[in-house]
């Protein structure tokens, strides 16, 4: 089974699974024993395994139909893409082999258990969740998981989401309504298929509420596809939308209206310039690389650019907004050492406005006869036979 991108909706699992889930949730179970499995998800929590007969006790505890003899819910997690792994206990060395034991991280463990709650058991997540979540958390980890994350949306989601259980047979008819019931969790289970011939299962939970309907759209702005509904989608697409409009339309700057009182080379950009000229240098070379679709970036950080042979230039307009950049390099042409523009780019509003060639001259005067590093693109092709300068391609 593959996680779906919707975070834990839908599921395709074989048809002897289905109809095991449904004998189970139709029965009842005992209440957890929560003073039991606190004690045993503590020992968990600090070893950061689950061993498999641990895992099985902690299961049995909280809900007793998961120790139904016809469901391997080892299997089944590995089915439902849970990753199982062999581990032993250090030994230091003392004995000759080592004793292996199946076991689950933690993180993984906990991840099964919300699933499995979902489904419609009588699981108890929180104290799992509990104890990762400060660690999720921390200030210093920038970047999580899957996993991680729908740990981290645990509580906003308990008993919100709606699962699809579905076989991987071909459905070549539309499927009916097979029956219908509230279990003990108080969440809705409704099966679907055809003359008892099961291919759906749909678990409702009880502050099951249906999803705002969402659509697709393109920023004509910013260029981003976003999911409008979607409040994860909408803050990304704030969040890249303002990062981009920095460059796409750009403002005067504060530095660059003072560079451009204090500095008559005000748009040069040397391994002695400061770093924020450094840094613009850098955004406006990630958006040549976005447009055109090259593979690396051809700026780096002033660190990276500390040589002599290397010149770019922060295009400005009369209000000092950065409105473009470009990068000449020193470097070796088949025999010969020579000046190369290595790459240019132009925000889509001030494109033919004159920017380039307004600074043509002074760049020849400086550079000389200066190539241009392939691929060009079809207006700058233009370009250069306007100002008859199509050797240099």
């Amino acid at each position: 089974m593959k996680l779906q991108e919707n975070n834990f909706r839908e599921f395709v699992l074989d048809k002897h699974y289905l109809l095991v889930l449904l004998e189970c949730l139709k029965k009842d179970t005992f209440p957890s024993d929560l003073r039991v499995t606190d004690i045993m998800v503590k020992r968990a929590f600090r070893m950061g395994w689950f061993l498999k007969t641990d895992f099985e006790d902690l299961l049995y505890y909280m809900d007793s139909r998961l120790d139904y003899y016809r469901l391997d819910v080892m299997d089944l997690s590995i089915k439902l893409g849970i990753n199982w792994e062999n581990v032993c206990f250090k030994n230091n060395g003392n004995a000759r082999e080592a004793i292996w034991f199946e076991a689950i991280k933690f993180e993984q463990a906990t991840l099964l258990l919300i699933l499995f709650e979902r489904i419609g058991f009588q699981i108890y997540p929180e104290a799992l969740v509990d104890l990762l979540i400060p660690q999720i958390k921390d200030k210093t980890k920038q970047l999580i998981n899957e996993s991680e994350a729908v740990i981290l949306m645990f509580y906003r989601e308990q008993h919100k989401l709606s699962i699809s259980l579905c076989t991987n047979d071909k459905i070549d008819f539309e499927p009916q309504m097979l029956q219908s019931f509230i279990n003990q969790k108080n969440y809705k289970i409704v099966s679907y298929g055809l003359s008892e011939n099961l291919k759906i299962i749909k678990i409702f939970p009880s502050k099951f509420r249906r999803p705002r309907t969402t659509s697709f759209v393109d920023c004509v702005d910013c260029g981003i596809r976003w999911e409008k509904g979607n409040p994860s989608s909408s803050y990304n697409h704030r969040k890249e939308h303002k990062k981009r409009m920095w460059y796409l339309n750009p403002k005067p700057l504060p530095k660059m209206l003072e560079e451009i009182e204090q500095n008559l080379e005000f748009e040069l950009v040397t391994h002695n310039s400061p770093v924020w000229k450094h840094n613009e240098m850098l955004i406006r070379a990630r958006a040549f690389k976005q447009e055109l679709h090259f593979d690396f970036l051809q700026w780096h950080s002033r660190k990276k650019n500390c040589n002599s042979d290397v010149e770019g230039y922060l295009f400005t307009n009369q209000q000092g907004s950065i409105v473009g950049a470009c990068c000449f390099r020193f470097k070796k042409v088949i025999n010969d050492f020579k000046w190369v523009l290595d790459w240019i780019w132009v925000c889509p509003q001030e494109r033919r406005s004159g920017i380039l060639k307004s600074r043509w001259d002074k760049f020849k005067s400086k550079y000389g006869e200066f190539l241009i590093t392939p691929p060009i693109s079809e207006s700058m092709r233009a370009f250069l036979s306007k100002q008859g300068e199509g050797d240099q391609i």
